[in-house]
C-alpha cells in the first residue's frame, strides 16, 4: 500500500519471512504515524530491493510487529523515486535512470482491516447525537465503509449506524447517539467501528452501471449492510416457519437400486456427495425409501447432481399452491424506471425438509444412502412450497413492488428514491430469514431488464431479440 502521509516505509515481520534479506540488527523503539496518535513498536530495520518492471529500487523499510497491511510505502520512498500519483489515470509514476516507469494501482483499501477510534474522551448528553472526531491509520480515502463493532452493537451502549466516511489526515467524522437517560462518557480510543474484513469488490461490481456519484453511494451502502447476503463463501440453510413436506398418504415406502456407474462416476459422485455433507444439506440415512441418482455434465466439465424422484413423485399428493402467470407477472412488472433482480442462490436447498419425511427423500448410490435436510430439485411441490415460502415473507402489502417467481425475486419502482426503500425492505427480511442471493446473476437498479424471454423497462415490454 501506498501512504505519503506515513513518514517512513513499514513492513510486518510476518510479511517479511517471505522475503530473502539480510539479517535485522535489534532495535527498541517507537515510531508514530501522521495522525499523531497511532504508535508502532519498532522491532527492526532492513534494506529491501524493491522491483517494477526491470528496475530495482532500495528501501530501507522499518519492521514491525503486526499492522493492518503487510507493507506500506511512505513518504520516503516517494520523495527519493519522485512518485507522482494520477488519480484520474489511477496509476504511479516513479523516476529512474531509465526514465519514467507508470504502475497501474487499485484505488482500494477493501483488502484491509482499518479500525476507526475516539480520539478523545466524550460525553454524550443523554438522548443526543454527538459528532464524534475519529483516528484511522490511513492517511487519505474518499469513501470508505464502516461498520459498528461488536461489542458496541451487543452491549447498545451508543446507538452507531454503518457508514461511508471521509478521512484525511488519519481523521475522520462519525455520528453517535446516545439512548440513555444518563450522559455517557466515551473513553478515549475506544474502538467504534471497522472496515468489513470481506472484500466489498462484489457490491462494487454490481452498481458500476450507476453514474451519479450520490445515487451510487447510497445504494451501495444499503448493499453493505447486507454485506451477508451476498457472502456465497459459506453455505446457510435458511430461517422460515415453513418446511417442506411429503404428504405419501398409506403408500408403502419404494425403493430402487443404484443406476450403474463408471470408476470415474463414482469419483465425481463421492466428491459431489462430501461436499453436501461438509454443508449439511444431506446425512447418511437409514431409510427403507431410495431413488438413484443421475449425473448431467455441465459445460464447464463439472456435474450436476440429481435425484430421479419420478417413483417418490408418483405417490406424493400435489400441492395446489397458486403459481403466477407468465401474462401477470409481465403485466404487473411494466411501466416502471428502477428494477432489481434478485436470484436465490440454489434456491430450494436453502428450504429445510420437515423431520419425518427427510427419509422420503434418500438416494442411493453404489456408496451407500443419503438423506436431505433441505428441498432437493426434482421433487414434486418444491415450487409450491418456495412460492408459498415467499409470498409469507414478502407478500402481505407488498405486491405493489416486488414479485416472486421460482427463485427469482423482482423489484420494481417509478423513483430511485423509492427503490432504495423497496430494496432496502426486501433485503432486510430476506437477512433475517437468513437467504442468500447469488450476485453474479443479480441485477441492482437497473432501468431494463430481461426476465420471461422478454426485455421490460419503462416504455414497453418486448419479447427478446432471439424469441421473435
Amino acid at each position: 500500500m501506498i501512504d505519503a502521509g506515513a513518514t517512513h516505509s513499514f513492513i510486518t515481520q510476518g510479511a517479511l519471512s517471505t522475503l530473502y534479506h539480510s539479517a535485522i540488527p535489534p532495535c527498541d523503539r517507537i515510531a508514530q504515524l501522521g495522525d499523531g496518535q497511532t504508535t508502532l513498536k519498532i522491532v527492526g530495520e532492513v534494506q529491501l530491493f524493491l522491483q517494477f518492471h526491470k528496475v530495482f529500487t532500495p528501501l530501507n523499510v522499518l519492521v514491525v510487529k503486526t499492522m493492518n497491511t503487510d507493507f506500506i510505502l511512505g513518504s520516503d520512498w516517494c520523495t527519493k523515486n519522485a512518485a507522482r500519483i494520477d488519480y484520474e489515470k489511477n496509476q504511479v509514476s516513479i523516476r529512474s535512470s531509465c526514465g519514467h516507469i507508470f504502475i497501474p494501482y487499485h484505488k482500494s483499501i477493501d483488502c484491509l482491516t482499518l479500525d476507526v477510534k475516539s480520539i478523545n474522551v466524550i460525553h454524550i448528553p443523554p438522548r443526543e447525537s454527538y459528532t464524534v472526531q475519529a483516528k484511522v491509520e490511513v492517511s487519505s480515502a474518499d469513501t470508505v465503509y464502516f461498520s459498528p463493532v461488536d461489542p458496541i452493537q451487543s452491549e447498545k451502549s451508543i446507538v452507531m449506524s454503518p457508514s461511508l466516511l471521509h478521512i484525511h489526515n488519519y481523521t475522520t467524522y462519525l455520528e453517535v447517539y446516545n439512548p440513555h437517560d444518563y450522559t455517557y462518557t466515551l473513553p478515549m480510543n475506544t474502538l467504534l467501528e471497522q472496515t468489513p474484513s470481506e472484500t466489498s469488490n462484489t457490491i462494487d461490481k454490481l452498481i458500476t452501471h450507476i453514474k451519479n456519484v450520490q445515487e451510487k453511494q447510497q445504494l451501495r451502502l444499503i448493499l453493505q449492510q447486507h454485506m451477508k447476503i451476498f457472502d456465497i463463501s459459506k453455505v446457510t440453510q435458511a430461517n422460515t416457519h415453513i418446511q417442506h413436506t411429503i404428504n405419501t398418504g398409506d403408500s408403502l415406502p419404494i425403493s430402487s437400486r443404484p443406476y450403474p456407474r463408471t470408476i470415474e462416476q463414482r469419483r465425481e459422485l463421492q466428491d459431489e456427495i462430501q461436499k453436501m455433507t461438509q454443508t449439511n444439506q444431506i446425512r447418511p440415512s437409514n431409510s427403507p425409501w431410495s431413488s438413484p441418482v443421475i449425473i448431467h455434465k455441465k459445460k464447464d466439465g463439472g456435474i450436476r447432481f440429481l435425484v430421479d424422484y419420478r417413483k417418490l413423485n408418483s405417490v406424493t399428493k400435489k400441492d395446489c399452491f397458486p403459481q403466477p402467470t407468465t401474462e401477470e407477472l409481465l403485466h404487473r412488472l411494466g411501466g416502471h424506471r428502477f428494477y432489481t433482480k434478485l436470484d436465490l442462490k440454489s434456491g430450494y436447498f436453502q428450504l429445510p425438509i420437515h423431520e419425518t419425511d427427510k427419509e422420503k427423500t434418500a438416494f442411493i448410490t453404489q456408496d451407500g444412502l443419503w438423506e436431505f435436510n433441505v428441498l432437493p430439485q426434482g421433487i414434486m411441490n418444491g415450487p409450491p412450497t418456495f412460492q408459498r415460502t415467499m409470498h409469507n415473507l414478502l407478500g402481505y402489502g407488498r405486491w405493489n413492488y416486488v414479485m416472486v417467481y421460482l427463485d427469482d425475486i423482482l423489484i420494481f419502482s417509478h423513483t430511485f428514491h423509492e427503490h432504495l426503500h423497496h430494496l432496502n425492505e426486501i433485503l432486510s427480511i430476506l437477512a433475517k430469514a437468513n437467504f442468500q442471493v447469488n450476485p453474479d446473476k443479480c441485477s441492482i437498479a437497473v432501468q431494463e431488464i430481461d426476465f420471461l424471454s422478454h426485455t421490460i423497462n419503462e416504455q414497453c415490454i418486448k419479447p427478446n431479440g432471439d424469441k421473435i
